[in-house]
């Protein structure tokens, strides 16, 4: 699957994203930031153009909202989907436990 079809909801670890530009970063290592609090600075900053943004591991706490792009994405995908894949989620949590509900009243097939 191309990673335009894939809604990670709660991030990834081996992405980061400028803060200030948006542009992302697929890294082949996990990315940590450099300190134990909410701020997701890595240390790296964005060589998008003459940018130089604070790069932020892409990934979210408890209590952060989830970013709303990949929400409409996930959404969208939900409504469309032929058959639906769940990994690693014990599905209680709101709003991603009721994607695979709207795929199953779509028509769609629960995995």
């Amino acid at each position: 699957i191309c990673a335009p079809g894939i809604s990670e909801l709660h991030g990834n670890s081996n992405m980061e994203e400028c803060e200030s530009c948006g542009q992302q970063y697929f890294r082949d290592f996990s990315c940590h930031r450099i300190r134990r609090s909410r701020d997701h600075y890595t240390g790296r900053h964005c060589t998008n153009g003459r940018c130089k943004g604070r790069l932020l591991e892409y990934t979210i706490d408890f209590g952060q909202d989830l970013p709303e792009r990949p929400l409409e994405t996930a959404y969208h995908h939900a409504q469309q989907a032929d058959v639906h894949l769940v990994l690693g989620s014990s599905l209680t949590v709101s709003p991603a436990c009721e994607m695979p509900e709207i795929s199953k009243k779509k028509g769609g097939f629960l995995v």
